[in-house]
């Protein structure tokens, strides 16, 4: 519950700040859209691309499949866009696919893929063409098994791990607009 507070302040914030760099609809606002990216974060996947559809004017669903150092990393869910229609976009999501992983060098083992829920807040950019720069914070949702093994790892003396989970992770990435209606 205590990540989910600056997930919460820094929505607010970034809401805030959009309506006030930008306080007109865009001019090349299109009904729905479709879009591929690629970038980084849970959402594209870890190391990938996102696939994104606009159902309704601040709605829409998007897949991100990618490379999550362990094999293929793969989320989906929804994406809300209070502001759509403005050229700085705050969004929120919801996703479902891997949170963390493990992978320790020399041995396969002991690398290990955790699958549940995150939420999401960011902003997004748009350009003249539509294509869109995104940047967001991203909580994940980690099952106490995952965690139990993962202070398992940090206990063993034979396994050196290169740093503690984040508790909150960042998505960046660009998107090209490839359809409207």
């Amino acid at each position: 519950m205590k990540q989910l507070l600056p997930i919460i302040f820094l929505s607010f914030s970034i809401i805030t700040q959009a309506q006030q760099i930008d306080k007109k609809e865009y001019e090349f606002y299109h009904k729905n859209p479709s879009y591929v990216g690629f970038g980084l974060g849970l959402d594209y996947g870890g190391f990938g691309g996102k696939l994104e559809y606009i159902l309704v004017d601040y709605a829409g669903i998007f897949l991100g499949l990618g490379y999550n150092l362990t094999g293929l990393g793969v989320n989906g869910g929804l994406v809300i866009k209070p502001l759509a229609k403005r050229q700085v976009t705050p969004y929120f999501q919801g996703m479902y696919g891997y949170t963390a992983t493990v992978k320790i060098e020399g041995t396969n083992q002991f690398n290990r893929t955790d699958y549940g829920f995150s939420l999401g807040a960011g902003i997004e950019i748009k350009t003249k063409k539509l294509n869109a720069w995104q940047i967001g914070a991203i909580l994940p949702f980690r099952s106490k098994g995952f965690n139990a093994y993962y202070q398992e790892l940090i206990d063993n003396p034979y396994v050196s791990l290169s740093g503690e989970l984040p508790p909150v992770g960042i998505s960046i990435g660009f998107k090209i607009l490839i359809k409207t209606d």
